[in-house]
């Protein structure tokens, strides 16, 4: 399976975070996944979420945008037949690895797999969503010994960037783990005040906002 987490990283990651660094998210991230089919798991939020995707692709919207349960769906491309997109949700990473930083876990906002959506077609049942290639990240972590306030802050901004505060929230607040996510900020604000103060200053956009609503 994909390491889509992984690769949002170093996609998004900003020119100045070094090539060390990098290396070593490539190296040190793991990630245990579970495919989920949200057509079986959450069956009503689907059908109304296909009514939504259907009346924009007869609106000829480009990019369609939605959530589903602690899931955020974005469309990357649209053809006559449907979208394909990118689905978004929270996980738990362990992030830092240095003297500088130490060790803390976060919930991390990242991609977790792609769906296809299909409009209604001749004899068929209807549209909705097929071909659904959607993973859950369960354990992850993003450690370097050579970390520093500054990269860890930069990745963190990064990945709450790509999704609206909004949706952001949402997401959060109807995932399973938010108590288990609720605890890791916490904890985050209290312990190690030496070496995350240096970090949480560093936390723009999103991330500084979410990190401030929170608790």
């Amino acid at each position: 399976m994909k390491n889509i987490l992984a690769e949002n990283m170093l996609r998004f990651r900003s020119k100045n975070i070094a090539a060390q660094e990098a290396a070593a998210i490539r190296k040190l991230i793991e990630q245990v996944t579970t495919e989920i089919d949200i057509k079986k798991t959450m069956p009503k939020g689907s059908a109304a979420l296909s009514a939504v995707f259907k009346q924009n692709h007869d609106n000829n919207v480009a990019q369609v945008t939605g959530i589903i349960g602690p899931y955020y769906l974005v469309s990357n491309r649209m053809s006559e037949n449907g979208y394909i997109g990118g689905v978004f949700g929270f996980g738990s990473v362990n992030v830092g690895g240095s003297q500088r930083t130490g060790v803390m876990t976060l919930p991390i906002p990242s991609g977790t797999g792609r769906f296809v959506w299909h409009r209604q077609l001749p004899g068929t049942n209807g549209p909705g969503f097929g071909e659904i290639d959607f993973v859950k990240p369960t354990a992850k972590s993003m450690t370097d010994s050579n970390a520093t306030p500054a990269s860890v802050a930069e990745i963190i901004n990064e990945l709450y960037n790509e999704i609206p505060l909004r949706d952001l929230q949402t997401i959060y607040n109807n995932d399973k783990n938010k108590a288990s996510y609720d605890k890791m900020i916490a904890n985050f604000k209290t312990r190690d005040l030496e070496r995350n103060a240096k970090i949480v200053p560093l936390l723009k956009g999103n991330a500084e906002k979410f990190f401030a609503q929170t608790l």
